[in-house]
């Protein structure tokens, strides 16, 4: 039958054709079964001759001989009735032509055509703006072309990067500062000039990492950037003489401290409590009555705690738990 679940009656002289083009591209194999509709057995013999698989009128086809065909068998047992038949096998088919059933790709992007007539197994777009693209492709064959297979893909954009890295207690510039930038797949290096400056032109922008080391000085480890613009990071660093410099004439009590502290001095101040990053987190003016300063909403870690006046500055760490 034609493969609808029906049978169809067939003379000697008809002949009979079969749509293979739903199976385009693939590996298929054709078998012959004659069955006669009372399960009684054929009631005639079965002839298969004269077959040719491709497109006759355009001469692209193979056509067989009865004799050139693999054997087949087929058995049932059907109302104690035995229904067997078989073909002989000669190993060998003849070609009338030499088709070419894959003929090339055609390459789609966000369903507009690319490019036609690809032989190639890969395919390069180029010029792409950034952005979210569809790419697809078609096989073509004689008797017509596949199915779309699609893929969503994007190309990002690329930022420069600088950097500016300052001395926490005077603003001046650090010069031979060690700066790494990192993602997944790249690492980049730069050493800061005499203006503290140094940067990287031309990433991909993502999600980076950022540490920095400079001599004398604490210095910044694994600091995330989400990198989507061109961008100045400007960074303070401590001197280590200087978080770690206690004046005797500055007290603080408690310290560490959780909540409030009391700042002990002798004369009328501005005081500063600064973060590693050299960010300026709590200021606010002191003096010998009103000395005290709530740190209850800073995060815990090491902070400098900056008091100056017209006559001096004083630094000291302060810890936060």
């Amino acid at each position: 039958n034609d493969g609808d679940g029906d049978a169809d009656i067939l003379y000697y002289d008809q002949e009979y054709d079969v749509d293979l083009s739903a199976y385009a591209g693939q590996d298929i194999k054709l078998a012959f079964q004659a069955v006669d509709g009372d399960g009684g057995g054929l009631w005639y013999i079965f002839f298969v001759d004269n077959i040719s698989i491709g497109l006759p009128a355009k001469g692209e086809y193979i056509s067989f001989k009865p004799q050139d065909l693999e054997h087949v068998s087929y058995s049932a047992v059907k109302a104690n009735n035995n229904i067997s038949s078989s073909l002989a096998k000669s190993g060998n088919y003849n070609h009338n032509s030499n088709p070419k059933a894959f003929e090339s790709y055609t390459v789609l992007l966000d369903g507009v055509e690319q490019q036609a007539n690809v032989t190639d197994s890969s395919y390069v777009f180029e010029d792409l703006a950034p952005g979210t693209y569809t790419a697809g492709v078609y096989s073509v064959y004689t008797t017509g072309h596949s199915d779309t297979a699609t893929i969503e893909f994007t190309v990002l954009d690329q930022f420069d990067v600088n950097f500016v890295v300052l001395n926490a207690g005077d603003s001046s510039a650090i010069e031979n500062a060690a700066i790494a930038l990192a993602n997944d797949d790249t690492t980049y290096n730069m050493t800061t000039d005499v203006n503290g400056e140094a940067g990287v032109t031309d990433i991909w922008e993502g999600d980076y990492t950022y540490s920095i080391t400079a001599s004398g000085f604490n210095g910044l480890t694994d600091v995330a950037l989400a990198l989507h613009s061109d961008t100045t990071i400007t960074v303070y660093l401590t001197a280590v003489t200087a978080i770690n410099n206690i004046d005797n004439t500055i007290n603080i009590y408690p310290n560490p401290a959780t909540s409030l502290i009391t700042i002990s001095v002798d004369d009328n101040f501005f005081a500063q409590i600064i973060d590693v990053n050299g960010n300026t987190i709590i200021a606010k003016d002191i003096n010998t009555k009103d000395n005290t300063i709530d740190v209850s909403n800073l995060s815990s870690g090491v902070y400098i705690l900056k008091l100056q006046n017209a006559n001096i500055i004083k630094q000291t760490k302060l810890i936060v738990k």
